[in-house]
Order: C-alpha cells, then structure tokens, then sequence
C-alpha cells in the first residue's frame, strides 16, 4: 500500500527498473532475495511418517524420526542429563552420569594398554601397512567413535512374552502383525511426550490393516483417532470396513 492509499504490486521474480525504483523512492517499497537455510525452512514443516507393511522394521529401528527411534534418543538424553544415585551390591551410593562417564573414559584406556594390542598385534599391524604404502604406518584403536549416549540410544528395545512364565521374543522374531501393532503402540507412546514431536505431524499409512485380525483393525482406527485429536493429520488408505465407517462420511 503506498502513501496515496493505493496498491503497489511487484514482481518478485523480476527486478525492479530503474523508472520503477525512482517512482518507489519515497514509498519504502522493496525487496531482496534471502536463502533461507535447510534447517531454517524444516522447522516450519509439518513432520511426516510413511508407514507401509514392508518398512516396519525399518520405521521402528532405523528412521531417525521413527518412534521408537526418538523415545530411545529421549531416553538417552534424560539418561546423560538427570542427577540421580545408583546403590551398588556393596551399599555404596554412585551418583550417575558423572560414574558412567568414568567408566567410559576407563573403558578407554584400558583397551589401549591391553597388552595384547599393544605389544602384539598394533606393532605387526603398522609392520606389515607400513610394508605397502612405503611409509611409517600407524594403527590405533578409536574406542571413542561412539558416546555414550548414542550407545544408549540404540539400547531401547521391544520384546513380548505370552506370559510372565514363556522367554520373551525380540520384536524383530515377531511375525508381521504384531510388529504392526507394536509400531502404532509406539506412535501412541510418544504422544507422552509433547515435546518429542512437532505440533503439526503428518502420519501417512499404506493398508495399517495388514496382517491383523478384525478386533486389532477397530483398535487402530480409535488409536489413530485419538492421534488426530492431538493434532495430528492422519491420512490413509485402505480396503478394510473396520477402519471406515457410514458416520465418517457424514460427519
């Protein structure tokens, strides 16, 4: 709007001419080009989840923004952050992380001066790499490649027993339809915790209704109902009755 009270519009996509910026001089009118960083623009945009029946696995485990991927990382987090005592078998009181972080430190050491690796095999190692790249190679061991929270961030682990007698089976040993189960399970677990997650998630489902029986199939349709009263957009597709009904439509 300019100071006549009249409408200015410009291009954005063409610079302004010379007659145009002499016209706009005393307008306060312009503009510039701003890139705006990859981080910058993900942090508007809603977060959004595939989930089909083939990438189960892959949407637990692997996915950085998988659910059980940011409930291990929250773990984790809270694990390095939070002062608390730890009373060993002794009756000794250990305060933690500062004990864990110790014992990192002298798991470092240790296997650096185990005598075998640095006697032995660090010295037949360099002997026989320094033998072809015609130089004085050097091996060492890089026991801090990992932290100690990402470590822990990958320790978050599912397993199910029938009952409190049977050895519990590891989530991946499951078959497909309880992997389905447990994965929206997840998805309702970090609802727990708000700030874990966006305000504006998108979960996208391809068929959530493979390999479950009918009673699971109605229980997903209320978990995903309640996921979309968080605030969440839920979209998927389906041939299943049970996660449609004649009152969706009219609603």
């Amino acid at each position: 709007m300019g100071k006549d009270g009249k409408s200015i519009t410009l291009n954005l996509r063409t610079k302004q001419s010379e007659a145009d910026k002499k016209a706009l001089v005393d307008q306060n009118v312009g503009w510039k080009t701003v890139n705006a960083k990859i981080d910058e623009v993900r942090d508007h945009l809603p977060e959004t989840w595939f989930f089909k029946p083939e990438d189960i696995e892959a949407s637990l485990y692997i996915w950085k923004t998988g659910p059980l991927a940011k409930l291990s990382r929250h773990l984790a987090e809270r694990f390095m952050s939070d002062s608390w005592e730890m009373e060993t078998v002794n009756g000794d009181k250990r305060e933690m992380p500062a004990t864990l972080e110790n014992g990192y430190r002298f798991f470092q050491q240790i296997v650096e001066a185990f005598p075998f690796w640095k006697d032995v095999m660090k010295p037949d190692l360099e002997r026989v790499f320094s033998g072809y790249v015609g130089g004085a190679a050097r091996i060492d061991l890089k026991t801090s490649t990992q932290s100690i929270k990402d470590w822990l961030a990958q320790q978050l682990m599912i397993s199910m027993a029938t009952d409190p007698e049977s050895a519990p089976t590891p989530l991946r040993s499951m078959g497909d339809g309880w992997q389905s189960v447990i994965r929206l399970a997840a998805l309702e677990a970090l609802t727990l915790y708000p700030e874990l997650i966006r305000e504006r998630v998108v979960l996208l489902l391809e068929e959530p209704e493979t390999h479950l029986h009918p009673h699971l199939r109605r229980k997903i349709r209320k978990t995903l109902g309640d996921l979309a009263t968080k605030g969440w957009t839920i979209i998927y597709t389906t041939h299943s009755s049970e996660l449609v009904s004649f009152e969706d439509k009219m609603a």
